[in-house]
């Protein structure tokens, strides 16, 4: 066998890295007989050996190669492409230890190999050992198909060298306002979300949101990771806060320590049957809508018309000052009973507010044939006087609205609707219709 000499003009020349397996790093030598003189356009057969740890350590990836040398003698290799006897290049840990590269030829194209030496790989290819399986030290990033994890069991920095949390990303010192610190975008390259030194931005798509999607959410979820609640959601027509709590609501205050002012502390209680309702805290004004109770509609007898009851007295966001704390007792007006036509309707009842508001109800339909129709609380309507005939069946006038309720109707002798409606008068042998019961609506 003709005896040669491989010169190693540039170990490794530069790395290549590619999206897929394989992977590879060029390596380029100039082979020489014994003379020196360069071995030119012929076909030689190279074994290459990556050893792990030192001259005689470990083998850890043999391949084979076949190339011509070129008109001066230079010959080619990409190592990592070759025909593989021993091992995976891609699953070399190049962050692991210190690697070396045994190159043997047989100069006849042939696997009659000849040593030629081993010589380590001073400079790592660091394309090839970023890609493949580590970034920092030997343990602490690893590559799994086209993912990428962390097995440290501390804390990850970026820009600080000692995270007290489980990812710290700091700014750098002499970045820009406008420089962001993390930001993520959408497949198209626009912005989602976005955090700078001093604010954070989330961007929400003005065009089509897709189907069962908000523009910006914060949901509630249970212990079996199932979304419970939105109590936030934002989208580009609207934006829905909601509570579980019909008295707390929702509030915005000011950040003084000694005086906090309320701007928003929105919340309502409704009431339909007496009971109390207490101030929340940090609420000074209350504002309330109330009715009493519709007046009771007056019944038929002979040919006489009998007269509607009178409609409540009501009011609407009536602004009242309170003691956070305090505890008002709140009244509810019964609705009037409908009588016979010798006996005036029943008074609704009136609402109250504690001692700081009160509506009365409306007057009940007069007795007797010629009576007027019941008077109506502040701001209520009076039912209509019934008609009396001769010798015919009188006609029953209607009872009197509220702003909240409407008047029950003549004739039948119809109950009061909604809030503090005034019953009808009625033009049978029965009795009048009732009065509607008030209610009380607080806002705060």
């Amino acid at each position: 066998m003709k005896a040669i000499l491989l010169t190693f003009v540039i170990l490794i020349l530069f790395c290549n890295l590619y999206a897929q397996s394989p992977q590879s790093f060029q390596y380029q030598a100039v082979v020489r007989d014994v003379s020196s003189n360069a071995v030119t356009n012929q076909n030689i057969g190279f074994k290459i050996s990556i050893i792990s740890g030192s001259i005689t350590g470990t083998v850890v990836y043999v391949e084979t190669h076949t190339a011509n040398s070129n008109s001066i003698g230079i010959v080619t290799l990409n190592i990592g492409v070759g025909n593989p006897i021993l091992g995976s290049f891609s699953s070399i840990n190049w962050g692991s230890a210190s690697h070396f590269i045994k190159v043997e030829a047989d100069p006849a194209g042939g696997t009659s190999y000849l040593n030629m030496g081993t010589t380590q790989l001073l400079s790592v290819p660091y394309s090839l050992y970023s890609e493949n399986t580590r970034h920092i030290g030997d343990t602490v990033w690893t590559k799994l198909g086209n993912n990428i994890y962390n097995n440290n069991d501390g804390n990850v920095g970026v820009g600080i060298n000692n995270p007290s949390g489980r990812m710290v990303v700091q700014g750098s010192t002499t970045a820009l306002p406008t420089e962001p610190l993390f930001e993520v975008k959408n497949k198209t390259g626009q912005t989602v979300f976005v955090v700078y030194q001093d604010s954070v931005s989330v961007f929400v798509n003005d065009d089509a949101i897709q189907a069962n999607r908000g523009g910006f959410a914060v949901s509630g979820r249970n212990n079996s990771k199932v979304v419970t609640h939105n109590y936030l959601k934002v989208t580009p027509d609207s934006t829905r806060i909601y509570t579980g709590d019909t008295i707390k609501g929702f509030g915005i205050k000011n950040i003084s320590p000694t005086a906090k002012t309320n701007y928003l502390n929105h919340g309502k209680q409704r009431f339909t049957s007496s009971g109390s309702y207490t101030v929340p805290a940090g609420v000074t004004t209350v504002w309330v809508s109330m009715c009493g109770g519709g007046g009771g509609g007056n019944g038929y007898q002979a040919a006489a018309g009998c007269n509607g009851g009178g409609g409540a007295n009501a009011v609407i966001s009536n602004p009242l000052t309170v003691i956070p704390g305090s505890t008002h007792s709140i009244t509810i007006g019964v609705g009037g009973i409908g009588t016979t036509y010798t006996i005036t309707g029943g008074n609704g009842g009136s609402s109250s507010f504690g001692s700081l508001l009160t509506t009365a109800g409306g007057f009940g339909g007069a007795a007797l044939s010629g009576g007027g129709g019941g008077a109506g609380g502040s701001g209520g309507s009076a039912g209509s006087p019934g008609i009396a005939t001769s010798g015919g069946v009188g006609v029953g006038g209607n009872g009197g609205g509220s702003i909240f309720g409407s008047g029950g109707a003549g004739c039948s002798g119809g109950n009061g609707g909604g809030f503090g409606g005034g019953g009808g008068g009625a033009n049978s042998n029965t009795s009048g219709g009732n009065g509607s019961p008030g209610f009380v609506l607080v806002e705060w």
